[in-house]
């Protein structure tokens, strides 16, 4: 379920874009709502479809990304980007690929979920263009939110 969000037009029309909400539409139904939106910017300009989403899950935030949309240079990904997501951190200290607004720390879900499962996030999981990919990776989000919900 859209709260508000505030992205611009070229970003919801994106493939990344349209397959993360078509994915989260079809494992979470209407048991999220996007807390907030966020898009990635460099001097005040819009950084391609490269945008943040966060997401409340039966009282449970997790980070949605898609990264690295650009087509020029090395290591970027194109059309789709990459995408990552992110749950609360257990640590209160240290390093943390993300702290928000409010202060709580997040870390990649690939890193608190099983071996295979944290391969399949960090290999096959992550192209903002494959929603049968991005959907999988939901269903291993919802599966860890239902069973270790923070």
């Amino acid at each position: 379920m859209k709260d508000d969000v505030k992205l611009p037009l070229h970003t919801i029309k994106s493939i990344g874009y349209i397959n993360v909400i078509t994915a989260l539409n079809s494992i979470f139904g209407e048991k999220y709502v996007i807390k907030e939106s966020y898009q990635y910017t460099e001097n005040g300009k819009d950084w391609y479809d490269d945008f943040r989403l966060i997401i409340n899950y039966h009282d449970n935030l997790a980070i949605l990304t898609i990264s690295d949309t650009r087509t020029e240079g090395m290591m970027y990904r194109g059309a789709g980007g990459a995408f990552s997501i992110f749950v609360k951190s257990l640590d209160t200290e240290g390093w943390a690929p993300y702290i928000d607004k409010n202060g709580i720390r997040y870390d990649g879900l690939d890193g608190v979920v099983s071996s295979e499962e944290s391969d399949y996030l960090k290999y096959d999981g992550s192209h903002g263009n494959n929603a049968q990919a991005i959907e999988k990776s939901l269903q291993i989000l919802k599966k860890y939110l239902d069973n270790h919900g923070r």
